[in-house]
């Protein structure tokens, strides 16, 4: 199944596209220790990490893989359900 989202975001596309495309940028506003790997050809992996997330304060990791990265244009990752673990 594949979901596509689109959303207005008042800011520049280069604000938005180094947001989406370093660990700093999900870290500040959806998770905690998120590890980036993306390289020249716009492909690579995503690991998102949570600590001590939710009620029974569990560390969770979950990603995917980057499929295509055009600087401040598209960023398209698939997030990969189901493979999560617990730190």
């Amino acid at each position: 199944m594949n979901i596509n989202h689109e959303i207005y975001i008042k800011a520049s596309p280069e604000k938005v596209y180094k947001t989406l495309t370093t660990a700093e940028g999900w870290n500040a506003w959806f998770t905690d220790h998120t590890v980036f790997y993306l390289d020249e050809n716009g492909e690579g992996k995503i690991n998102f990490r949570w600590s001590n997330y939710g009620i029974q304060k569990e560390n969770i990791e979950d990603g995917g893989a980057i499929l295509a990265a055009d600087p401040n244009k598209s960023f398209i990752f698939q997030w990969s359900p189901g493979e999560n673990q617990q730190l």
